[in-house]
């Protein structure tokens, strides 16, 4: 199995990545986006 780390999660062009990722079984993402409040901090 493949990790892929994908940051910036929620922008436009991740979203179509993540698509493309979900068919692949043998590829698993993992994502970060900053919270939306402050700007501030990670989440996954």
């Amino acid at each position: 199995m493949t990790n892929v780390l994908i940051l910036g999660a929620g922008g436009q062009i991740a979203r179509h990545v993540v698509r493309f990722l979900r068919d692949h079984q043998s590829i698993r993402p993992t994502l970060f986006l900053r919270g939306r409040e402050s700007g501030a901090g990670w989440h996954f």
